[in-house]
């Protein structure tokens, strides 16, 4: 959902979102039917939505009409001071209902004529490409719904006590905003909002009754939004954010006071239990709550921000979690007693303690660890050996090799060693022989009897890698593996902190060149950023990959056997139900059936575990053949190489489909695109033409998954949209050396 330049006003005005519009009284009324209405909640606010007024009439895509939704609070109607004669559209007013925020912009959205409903506060004056911006997004990418981005139309007061962090209290987008994550984890706000009318039918925006005794205003406040965007994505409505779609914010100077942004916090905290419900997030409050004293001060010692910035972000923090706390335990039907919400304290508090002595205990662990090594070179004298620790991810190995080729292209003297898996070391031997460099990366395969957790595995995996002898330790994945090994070889290890099977913490602190990992970069990206410490630079490439003879020559008697035709056939990737990140067997019944009256002969591949999933419909297609658990890697690569197509999930065929220049479907659930999905454009080589199809946005939220099963996102990925999509592919020409990729 990454957005483009495309969503330029050029680009906008260049796209026929309307047919041409009739003369006369005719064409007005096409007009307001066709055009988007724009929908503003105000109260009182003359001179601030005068300014909005007059942005929207200078918009590179003028609305087709204006719908002011008013609050009367004052007694006086705020349309009543406005000179409306001179704009370029109608401006319609009508009286607020009685009730919340969202059932005015129910009101609103009622009375709204255009087929494009947008939305803005009265305080919010937007870009002059606002509304080309986001009905461009819409039109382009067959969104339901798109938001920008809210930022501050002044400079913001009160500079020593705000950090960007409480940027959603002051109304306004947090940071995170601006990354591949924005419309997934980070949600748009009803102040910068535009949605396709018939959207609303489905999905109206829900009220949340404030409880007996407390402010409607801020009981009410935050929420309705964010749940409105969550249940698109719960229902696999297509959505994306538009950054480049700004409003520009008036705040009050209020809004940053103290006890304003306090108060904003606890009313988040109560809506958001009201609304989800979610028992599993209470632990993670209480420890929130415990934590936010020794996080000041760790913050800022060693953060940008100051004591006070620190003070006002955790401890306002902890207000709203505190609130989501005493919120559950109000609710009576919610199970959660006073007592259960004393054992959260309890457990965080037993947590906050150990991860102290941790603190006090990792820097001797670190000390006591460097001292055995010999730190890792740096622009200097290169390593004589490193240890690649790349143990047995398919598709993370597939990902990996542009780094590991780049690290023995810039070290060509050094001995480097490859730690895999029986998996993926069939591929990694045929793709290491063309390595530049004067020796060649050596393949080293774990046996079973040395992966696992176990002390035993521990003690095999040490027997294995103590005769390396590495001057460098550099760990990419090691999961399935026990860490101890790894790091009591008198070598500096070089690692992420996080997400490569490092689980015991202990391990992760003790690094001596730890990486911070970014996972708004692509898994490949990430990769490359491992090779910093040695001073190599780096440039970003699409792992390519070719298959052995051995394994061509045993695909070519599979072929025979078969009687396909290299350069006809399609590979399915097929792994058994239940599975958050697979594509229900079912579905790939109806696909194959699909294709099958196509004329396309078809090779299901996958697991050994996953030929259950295939036994009960394989043998009932014509032209079909099962080979699950029959292939290597090496021997998978090959039968990749000659095929017409490719369709699986994010999983470790699919990369290898792509580096083979496969033309291939990738599908998504709950997996993130950004990471693991094609990379970008310009980026070379290219290979056959990819196209991802993402069921419901990667990176979801708990509250999105709750009493739904685990491949709930997969399964809102229709049949019919992969076979057009599928078939489409096999109609083009397949092309190695040139492709597109559809994000």
């Amino acid at each position: 959902m990454a957005q483009s330049d495309a969503h330029s006003p050029t680009a906008c005005r260049q796209v026929r979102l309307y047919p041409s519009p009739p003369g006369g009284a005719a064409g007005f009324a096409w007009l307001i039917m066709t055009a988007p209405s724009v929908v503003i909640l105000t109260c009182g606010r003359v001179r601030e939505l005068e300014l909005v007024l007059r942005a929207l009439a200078g918009q590179t895509l003028p609305p087709g009409e204006v719908v002011l939704v008013e609050d009367e609070q004052s007694g006086e109607r705020s349309s009543a001071h406005l000179g409306v004669d001179s704009l370029p559209f109608p401006v319609r007013a009508f009286p607020a209902p009685e009730g919340s925020f969202a059932e005015r912009r129910n009101a609103g959205i009622a009375k709204a004529q255009g087929e494009i409903v947008a939305f803005l506060d009265d305080d919010c004056e937007p870009d002059r490409h606002w509304l080309a911006r986001l009905t461009g997004a819409l039109e382009e990418n067959g969104w339901v719904a798109a938001g920008g981005a809210v930022l501050p139309a002044d400079g913001l007061p009160a500079p020593a006590r705000y950090a960007p962090e409480l940027a959603w209290l002051a109304g306004l987008t947090p940071p995170g905003f601006f990354g591949p994550l924005a419309g997934r984890l980070y949600h748009p706000m009803t102040a910068n909002l535009a949605a396709r009318r018939e959207v609303f039918r489905e999905f109206p925006f829900q009220a949340l009754l404030p409880r007996p005794g407390m402010d409607r205003f801020l009981y009410d406040l935050g929420r309705e939004d964010a749940q409105w965007w969550r249940s698109l994505r719960r229902a696999g409505k297509a959505v994306g954010a538009v950054p480049r779609a700004i409003a520009w914010h008036h705040i009050d100077k209020s809004r940053l006071e103290w006890d304003r942004l306090a108060e904003r916090a606890e009313a988040d905290g109560r809506a958001h239990w009201r609304r989800e419900g979610l028992r599993e997030e209470l632990p993670g409050a209480a420890r929130d709550v415990l934590y936010s004293p020794a996080g000041v001060v760790r913050e800022a010692l060693s953060g940008p921000h100051t004591l006070r910035q620190c003070w006002a972000v955790r401890s306002i923090w902890a207000r709203r979690q505190w609130s989501l706390l005493r919120e559950a335990v109000d609710d009576h039907g919610s199970g959660v007693t006073p007592t259960t919400r004393l054992r959260m304290l309890c457990g965080g508090l037993l947590g906050l303690f150990s991860s102290e002595a941790r603190v006090l205990l990792r820097p001797m662990a670190a000390t006591l660890h460097r001292s055995m090594g010999q730190g890792v070179p740096a622009g200097g004298k290169p390593p004589r050996s490193v240890l690649f620790v790349l143990h047995d991810f398919l598709g993370d190995s597939v990902l990996a090799l542009p780094a590991l080729r780049q690290l023995c292209e810039a070290l060509p003297r050094t001995r480097v060693t490859v730690l895999t898996g029986p998996s993926c070391a069939p591929l990694l031997r045929t793709n290491v022989e063309d390595f530049a460099g004067e020796v060649r990366p050596r393949i080293l395969e774990v046996p079973p009897a040395a992966r696992g957790g176990s002390p035993l595995a521990g003690l095999r995996l040490h027997g294995l890698v103590r005769r390396e002898a590495p001057d460098v330790v550099l760990i990419a994945y090691a999961h399935g593996l026990h860490p101890a090994p790894l790091f009591l070889l008198g070598a500096p290890v070089v690692a992420w902190p996080e997400d490569n099977g490092l689980e015991r913490q202990l391990y992760a602190e003790i690094l001596a060149r730890p990486v911070p990992k970014s996972f708004e970069k692509h898994e490949a990206a990430a990769l490359l950023d491992l090779l910093a410490p040695f001073g190599i630079g780096t440039r970003l490439r699409r792992p390519r990959i070719r298959a052995s003879e051995r394994a061509r020559s045993r695909v070519t008697r599979i072929l025979e056997r078969a009687d396909f035709e290299p350069g006809t056939y399609a590979v399915l990737h097929v792994e058994r139900a239940g599975r958050f990140k697979f594509w229900p067997p079912e579905n790939f019944a109806r696909l194959a059936q699909t294709l099958a009256r196509e004329g396309v002969p078809l090779f299901l591949e996958g697991s050994p575990s996953g030929r259950a999933a295939v036994e009960p419909w394989a043998g009932e297609i014509p032209r079909c053949q099962a080979l699950h658990g029959l292939l290597d890697s090496d021997e998978l690569t090959a039968l990749l190489e000659s095929a017409a197509l490719f369709v699986g999930a994010d999983s470790g065929p699919s990369h290898v489909a792509r580096a083979a220049g496969t033309p291939t479907v990738l599908l998504f659930g709950m997996s993130e695109p950004h990471r693991w999905g094609a990379l970008g454009e310009g980026v070379p080589p290219e290979g056959g033409p990819v196209e991802v199809l993402s069921g419901a946005p990667g990176n979801s939220l708990p509250g999105e998954n709750a009493g739904l099963p685990a491949d709930w996102g997969m399964r809102l990925l229709g049949v019919e949209e992969v076979a057009r999509v599928a078939l489409g592919l096999l109609h083009r020409k397949k092309t190695p050396s040139r492709g597109r990729e559809s994000r």
